[in-house]
C-alpha cells in the first residue's frame, strides 16, 4: 500500500504564525519541574491559530501535586487557549515529558503542542522541533504527529494514531547533531534527570530524523500549548483540558 498525504496545511500551522506579534512578558510567571515559566497573553488574535491566548488560574495553573494544568475555556462567549514557555534555553540532549491526560480523544479542533522553538531563528524556522497532538478538524484524521520543521517537507513529518489505554502516556526527544530521535509511549516513564534510565515500555511510535535540515539548538525554549485550529470552536462546544506532570532536560554529554 502507498503512503498517503494529507495537505500539509491540516497538519501543523504553529510554525508561522507561533512567533508573530505574540506578547510575553515577565510579569505572568509560574513554576513548574524546577523550571520557570512564561505565561502567554493576548488580547488580540494571536498565533498559533490564531486565538486568544488568557493568563488566568481558569485556564493555566499548578495543583498540590506540583501538575501544570493547561486549558481551552470559554470566557464570555469567546473561546481562550493556553500556553507557557521556559525561561531556560535547551540544547542537545533528552527531554521527557509526562501527561496525564486521554490526549488521544482531544476535541477534533483542539491541538496540544510540546515543543522546541528558537525566538530568534525566524529565518530557519525557529529551529522548531514538535510532538503535536491532535486530527488538525478532521474527525477521521490519525492524532498525534512528530515534526522537524520546515513541515513543507512531507519527510519532515511522522503521522501516527494514540490510542492510549489509560490516562498516562509519555514522551520523548533525543536531539543530537546528526539525528532527532521521538518517541511516543503508553503510561509513564522515569522523569528524574539523575536516574537517566532508559524506558522499559514498549513505545506506541519511534522515529529517527537523519536529514542535513537538522536544526541547531541555540536559544530554544520548551512549549507548551493547547489551542485551536484555525481559531475554531471545539466541535461538542466542550472546555479542553491537558495535565502535564512533568518535564526533564539531560544535557548530551561527549
Amino acid at each position: 500500500m502507498g503512503l498517503l498525504f494529507l495537505p500539509l496545511a491540516v497538519f501543523n500551522t504553529s510554525a508561522q504564525p507561533e512567533g508573530m506579534n505574540e506578547l510575553v512578558t515577565d510579569k505572568n510567571q509560574l513554576r513548574f519541574s524546577g523550571y520557570d515559566w512564561i505565561i502567554k497573553e493576548t488580547e488580540e488574535l494571536r498565533g498559533p491559530g490564531p486565538n486568544y491566548f488568557l493568563n488566568s488560574t481558569k485556564n493555566i495553573y499548578i495543583d498540590v501535586l506540583d501538575n501544570l494544568h493547561l486549558k481551552i475555556v470559554n470566557e464570555e462567549g469567546i473561546w481562550k487557549c493556553s500556553e507557557v514557555i521556559s525561561k531556560n534555553q535547551f540544547g542537545y540532549g533528552r527531554y521527557v515529558f509526562n501527561v496525564k491526560s486521554r490526549v488521544d480523544l482531544l476535541d477534533a479542533n483542539a491541538v496540544l503542542g510540546i515543543f522546541l522553538w528558537d525566538p530568534n531563528a525566524l529565518k530557519d524556522y525557529n529551529h522548531e522541533v514538535d510532538i503535536e497532538l491532535s486530527k488538525w478538524s478532521i474527525t477521521n484524521n490519525t492524532n498525534a504527529q512528530f515534526v522537524v520543521q520546515p513541515n513543507t517537507i512531507p519527510e519532515n513529518i511522522k503521522r501516527f494514531n494514540m490510542n492510549l489505554m489509560g490516562n498516562y502516556c509519555s514522551f520523548t526527544i533525543d536531539w543530537f547533531p546528526d539525528r532527532i530521535i521521538f518517541n511516543a509511549y503508553h503510561g509513564h516513564i522515569e522523569c528524574d534527570p539523575k536516574k537517566n534510565s532508559k524506558p522499559k515500555n514498549v513505545p506506541i511510535q519511534s522515529w529517527v530524523f537523519k536529514d542535513k535540515g537538522i536544526p541547531v539548538p541555540r536559544q530554544s525554549n520548551i512549549r507548551f500549548n493547547l489551542w485551536l485550529n484555525q481559531g475554531k470552536s471545539p466541535l461538542y462546544n466542550q472546555e479542553q483540558e491537558v495535565i502535564i506532570t512533568c518535564f526533564s532536560f539531560t544535557p548530551l554529554t561527549h
